[in-house]
């Protein structure tokens, strides 16, 4: 079950909160942690080359107080010279005869990614961005040389990677490329772009261990956060399948999964004991007779 509740505007910085249930016999689950970070809103400015979708969302983003104007980000469209903003995002170039000097200047920045051969059509592959995953890209360039993440891929080549404080795109946003600027998502996409992928918003992980929130430091900066938790799997009640605890416990050969009917009359059997409650209850009925015998003779 998801719930969604409103909160108050909150100032920027990491901010903690915890969920708690009614207690039951499962007292571990009975609280979670959770924890994020309020970032100030990104200063993005789009080139002209960016395109007339970019600039449709980065409107869209400051009507919503996402971003503000700033030279904090800049988005390009592959001009030859590559913006000197503190982060960019890098489209490439319209025309393919521009390729080789959009990589030179990426070269004289300390980008050692780059632009290669065209690649062939496919779809996005992002499982940490869900409004990518599955969009059809029609154009691209392949992304070679290294980078420090990979985050999208097209045919399981790079599509989307960012190195230092530069992320380079493999199509340009624009419809006759991929149709990533017609889809639902294209907002939230470049939402992400400014906010979290090139900013470096701090990531909240999860792990399996006792309840509580571990954050993350370089020097004095709070880099990330881990919170703690049980494994959901430990609070679902709902009974295994013979199928399941066979697997669990080392498969057919060793395991026998038994009904209950069955397992009363085999519970004896690997010891070759028998059942003796028949005996012992018959046994109890026949000196309860002989004890009413002796007493009505006393009597």
């Amino acid at each position: 079950m998801t719930v969604s509740l409103p909160v108050q505007s909150l100032a920027p910085g990491w901010w903690l909160g915890e969920a708690a249930l009614e207690p039951d016999e499962l007292r571990a689950d009975d609280r979670r942690p959770f924890a994020w970070r309020v970032a100030p809103a990104a200063g993005v400015t789009a080139t002209p080359g960016a395109g007339a979708f970019v600039a449709a969302a980065l409107a869209v983003l400051q009507e919503g107080r996402r971003v503000i104007e700033g030279r904090d980000v800049v988005i390009s469209g592959g001009e030859a010279a590559p913006p000197t903003a503190p982060h960019a995002i890098l489209q490439p170039p319209a025309d393919p005869a521009l390729v080789g000097q959009a990589n030179r200047a990426l070269a004289t920045r300390g980008v050692p990614s780059h632009w290669g051969q065209v690649g062939t059509p496919g779809n996005i592959a992002a499982p940490q961005l869900p409004a990518l995953d599955g969009t059809p890209v029609a154009r691209r360039y392949r992304l070679q040389g290294a980078s420090d993440e990979v985050l999208a891929t097209v045919n399981d080549e790079p599509w989307l990677v960012r190195s230092g404080n530069v992320v380079l795109l493999g199509s340009r946003l624009d419809t006759a490329w991929t149709a990533l600027p017609t889809a639902p998502g294209f907002v939230p996409f470049i939402d992400a772009l400014v906010n979290r992928i090139v900013v470096g918003e701090a990531a909240v992980n999860s792990a399996e261990g006792a309840p509580r929130v571990e954050f993350r430091t370089r020097g004095t900066d709070t880099v990330g956060a881990t919170v703690f938790g049980p494994d959901p799997r430990e609070s679902d009640l709902t009974p295994a399948t013979p199928a399941l605890v066979t697997a669990a416990l080392g498969g057919r050969d060793r395991v026998e999964v038994l009904s209950a009917n069955a397992l009363s009359a085999e519970r004896f059997a690997g010891t070759r004991r028998a059942d003796a409650s028949a005996i012992l209850l018959v046994l109890a009925l026949l000196l309860a007779a002989i004890e009413l015998a002796v007493a009505t003779r006393t009597r």
